[in-house]
């Protein structure tokens, strides 16, 4: 089989994310996609990487904010090393940006209880275009909180089924996926786009419970 210009890519992209693996300079990013009222959400991105297109929530892991902002879950194993070495937990990472970029009149945290944010780990994703990890998570929010996103980040937000799948971003459409496939999620199925409408422009190769996305 003779590998074609886009496969040679391909591997070169993949090739450069595990030398970065290799020598600890890959990014961090804790990402949500919430359930209020039992559905799915996405949100318009305003900024680099993906903008214009629908996605999950959230953003890079803040290495000062471990210390700045002590609060949250106990890290699982996965994350301990990174918070040994100085970083949040990619849970936390994940709910505060959620809550900075979708509830912009509170003030973090003193405006929530956090008990309230129901999570559920979905995957980690490494995306090899951006060179960055991605802890993917589903988060129940409160439903007596409107939202009220931040401008500077976020545009439409709208229910996950209305939003027409080439409008989503590749990185949560492979997330998306990973939930039709697992046995935690079913009560989502009838939200999610058909799932041949999600792959067309990704590429994902699994490697022990981790994901490598290529588009």
């Amino acid at each position: 089989m003779v590998a074609t210009l886009e496969d040679i890519k391909r591997a070169e992209i993949a090739e450069e994310f595990f030398e970065k693996q290799s020598q600890n300079k890959v990014k961090y990013a804790g990402f949500t996609i919430p359930v209020r009222r039992g559905e799915l959400y996405l949100a318009v991105r305003k900024t680099h990487p993906f903008a214009g297109l629908y996605s999950a929530i959230g953003g890079k892991v803040d290495e000062e904010a471990l210390e700045r902002r002590p609060f949250l879950l106990a890290p699982s194993k996965s994350t301990i090393r990174l918070m040994s070495e100085g970083f949040e937990s990619p849970t936390t990472a994940a709910v505060r940006e959620y809550c900075e970029e979708m509830y912009s009149s509170c003030t973090f945290p003193d405006d929530f209880n956090l008990e309230d944010f129901k999570i559920s780990r979905i995957a980690k994703i490494n995306d090899c275009n951006t060179g960055v990890s991605c802890y993917m998570r589903l988060v129940t929010v409160p439903p007596n909180l409107d939202f009220n996103p931040s401008r500077r980040e976020i545009g439409d937000i709208t229910r996950l089924v209305d939003i027409p799948p080439e409008r989503i971003n590749p990185l949560t459409r492979l997330t998306l996926n990973i939930i039709a496939d697992s046995q935690y999620h079913k009560q989502f199925l009838d939200q999610l786009p058909k799932k041949g409408s999600l792959g067309v422009n990704v590429m994902a190769g699994v490697l022990s419970d981790e994901f490598y996305l290529m588009y």
